[in-house]
């Protein structure tokens, strides 16, 4: 870790862009936690901000970077039973927000490393740009890494893999030395450390990993998972003085407009063509594009293209309105 830090001087002072909190957070929590009743246990602190390291081998863009988003949560205890029940919580929440992003990730036992601590899990997902190593077991469906296999089966299929999240159950290490300590007791005997775990999730990494992951290598498109496109709909207006630009698809346009709930898309540089436009929005991984194109005019339908699963539909008004409806339904 030490070469890892970006280190400067301001005003003779020597200074350090974090690559962790853990030392910053449990400080914070040993000026209060002194005057904390029991109730307020598990604490519970959480913070979605940049991180520095000066990574020798940054690569393969938002994927391992020298600045980075972090979503960490904090968690401090009064015994380790407790401790224990968070971090299965924690863990069940990652494998569900993973699931959502359609990520087939594995929870997989690793070593503590420079983080110390009794108990930790890596959440990986596979892909041939990952820089971990996992053996994956086709009967019992989970993954292992080399030194960690617990599995009895024999097939089991090497693969490379993407660290999608990280959870730490720390123990006593960094309250002790903070003296942080559950202060609910006047006797010295009974005040200890507070039981710490951490768990970390890479926001630019997971991104960068859900379009690698979800995106066709022979596509020049790019896939989001659908929980966080940027635009759930694109709507393509006919190309300015085309014969489709008519009163009818005015009307039409006008409706579909009105439905401002959700987050769509206008591209209103209708001085382009609807293809051009079309191969935009493909590019910004927008999943469904509504188009005014020749048959709004001569059928009076709406074009609706299905962009992840390459399919075409001519739908009337209403029937483009059920097919959106039925997408949303989707994943609510």
């Amino acid at each position: 870790m030490h070469n890892e830090l970006f280190k400067f001087k301001d005003h003779d002072e020597e200074y350090c862009l974090s690559p962790t909190h853990e030392e910053a957070i449990t400080k914070l929590v040993s000026s209060v936690c002194k005057s904390l009743p029991r109730s307020n246990y598990p604490l519970l602190v959480y913070q979605i901000t940049w991180k520095y390291r000066n990574e020798p081998n940054y690569r393969h863009g938002l994927l391992r970077t020298k600045e980075f988003l972090m979503k960490d949560l904090y968690s401090f205890h009064r015994d380790e039973d407790c401790a224990h029940q968070i971090y299965e919580q924690v863990c069940n929440a990652y494998e569900r927000i993973f699931q959502k992003l359609e990520l087939n990730s594995f929870k997989v036992p690793a070593d503590s490393g420079l983080m110390g601590g009794s108990l930790n899990h890596e959440f990986l997902a596979v892909s041939p740009v990952g820089e971990d190593t996992i053996l994956i077991c086709s009967k019992c469906n989970r993954g292992y890494l080399n030194n960690k296999t617990q599995c009895e089966h024999e097939d089991k299929v090497e693969q490379r893999a993407i660290e999608l999240g990280h959870c730490f159950l720390l123990g006593d290490r960094y309250t002790k030395a903070f003296n942080a300590i559950e202060g609910s007791s006047d006797t010295a005997v009974d005040k200890k450390p507070l039981i710490m775990g951490c768990y970390g999730i890479g926001l630019t990494r997971l991104m960068a990993a859900s379009v690698e992951i979800l995106t066709s290598k022979d596509s020049n498109n790019i896939r989001w998972p659908k929980r966080i496109v940027p635009y759930e709909v694109a709507i393509l207006p006919p190309k300015k003085g085309s014969p489709e630009e008519t009163v009818g698809n005015e009307k039409t346009l006008g409706r579909l407009l009105q439905l401002d709930d959700n987050e769509w898309f206008v591209d209103d540089r209708t001085e382009f063509t609807i293809g051009y436009r079309l191969k935009d929005c493909e590019k910004m991984g927008i999943p469904i594009v509504i188009a005014f194109g020749k048959r709004a005019t001569q059928q009076n339908l709406c074009e609706v293209i299905d962009v992840y699963n390459n399919r075409t539909e001519y739908l009337s008004y209403e029937e483009t309105l059920k097919f959106i409806q039925n997408y949303y339904s989707l994943f609510c």
